[in-house]
């Protein structure tokens, strides 16, 4: 994939330079100037791909991709299984975007990603250490929260050390 991500750096440096030649000369008499062609930005669109830290879910492009990447790898990786098949694989908490981009650098999928802690794992082992208890455990802002009441002070460290011991990442 690095590769290809040099190649595609180096063609874009290409292009760019062929770009500043070409637009430096003169357009020939009785020819209208051509405006220079202007870069756009493709921002992740769509509704976000919510995953739990640790999973991952597979996605089906509409044809094959030539090159796809995620903005920010210590959120999430992405493995190509094949052309048109990819795996997103969440590894910490936060955002970040998937692209795809077919062979004519046409875009097949732009959207953002958002990797939240392992709950369903955190609720489990908390609920484990100190049955009984009424604490909610949730994620806000890429940290883990407990929320609740537990039947004495004593039982209130427990569960927060183990809502922490279970959501890092392992």
């Amino acid at each position: 994939m690095m590769r290809n991500l040099l190649a595609h750096a180096a063609a874009t440096t290409a292009l760019a330079l062929s770009i500043s030649v070409h637009a430096a000369e003169p357009a020939a008499p009785g020819v209208a100037a051509t405006p220079p062609a202007r870069a756009s930005e493709v921002t992740p669109g769509g509704p976000p791909l919510l995953l739990e830290a640790g999973k991952g879910t597979l996605i089906r492009l509409p044809r094959p991709a030539n090159t796809v990447f995620v903005a920010n790898p210590d959120v999430a990786d992405v493995q190509i299984k094949s052309p048109s098949l990819i795996y997103i694989t969440a590894k910490s908490p936060g955002e970040t975007a998937l692209y795809a981009v077919d062979a004519e650098d046409r875009v097949l999928l732009n959207r953002p990603v958002r990797v939240e802690h392992d709950l369903s794992r955190v609720r489990s082992t908390v609920h484990a250490i100190a049955p009984g208890e009424n604490v909610q455990v949730s994620s806000v802002d890429n940290s883990l929260v407990l929320s609740g009441n537990v039947s004495s002070a004593g039982r209130a460290p427990f569960s927060w050390a183990s809502a922490r011991s279970c959501s890092s990442p392992s």
